[in-house]
């Protein structure tokens, strides 16, 4: 909580409140609530002028964005425009946006921050832990990382995001087995994972990019052992062994 500042900037709303002036006058007019001793606003009044002023400073910030309009704060569309709005700093090389709801859009948002063409930001940690993606959001999120190539990230955290979108676990193999992927740490931990095959072809694409893997807490073992993670190894094996001879191949 602020400062001197802060402190002046609602006492000065507060005041406009209690005048009618700045927009505000109607916190002030609340009954009692809205006044102290001697008919001054009260504390209370002067924290809602000053959050109600500070709300609408953030909206016109937000509208300053090229090409927004209200409507595009508003839900749905805000969490997008959210994305627009990060995706515009070049500055930003590190995102997380944790435990949100499917309700929050997370992958509509970070798919418009990682647009190949029309972002700049150089995002290269995205840790969305545990927010829940449905599968169209999840396949918008992985085809954008896919499209921006070198330029995508390098720590990707889907952990317990992929647990209500496994029809998107297509969209999710086709980004770890491009070429440009530059994926070095992924965690795909508790995401309900049963399916080993795919999964061990995927990561064993690009061999010597991937340095760290955590699929913890998914269900790859136990009675769905043949499907998991035998076939978990046997085609990480196999896809390794295919993926190290084409690259010695092409050097030689």
């Amino acid at each position: 909580r602020g400062g001197p500042g802060d402190a002046a900037a609602a006492d000065a709303v507060a005041a406009g409140a209690a005048s009618g002036s700045s927009g505000f006058g109607r916190l002030g007019r609340r009954g009692d609530r809205g006044k102290g001793s001697g008919g001054a606003p009260s504390e209370e009044a002067r924290l809602e002028a000053f959050g109600r002023a500070l709300d609408s400073l953030a909206l016109e910030a937000a509208l300053s964005v090229r090409g927004s309009s209200e409507a595009d704060w508003q839900f749905p569309a805000a969490m997008r425009s959210l994305g627009r709005l990060l995706g515009s700093r070049p500055s930003l090389q590190k995102l997380a946006i944790q435990h949100c709801s499917g309700r929050a859009r997370v992958g509509a948002c970070v798919a418009a921050a990682s647009h190949a063409t029309l972002a700049v930001a150089p995002i290269a940690h995205l840790n969305l832990q545990g927010s829940i993606m449905t599968e169209a959001a999840l396949t918008e999120l992985c085809k954008a990382l896919r499209a921006r190539g070198e330029r995508g990230p390098t720590h990707l955290n889907l952990e317990g995001c992929v647990r209500k979108a496994h029809g998107a676990l297509p969209a999710l193999w086709s980004l770890l087995k491009s070429a440009t992927s530059r994926i070095t740490t992924l965690n795909l931990g508790f995401n309900g994972l049963r399916l080993g095959a795919d999964l061990g072809a995927a990561l064993a694409a690009n061999p010597g990019v991937l340095t760290e893997l955590d699929l913890g807490s998914n269900e790859l073992g136990g009675e769905h052992a043949e499907a998991g993670v035998l076939a978990f190894c046997a085609s990480f094996s196999a896809a390794a062994a295919v993926a190290t001879g084409s690259a010695a191949a092409s050097s030689a």
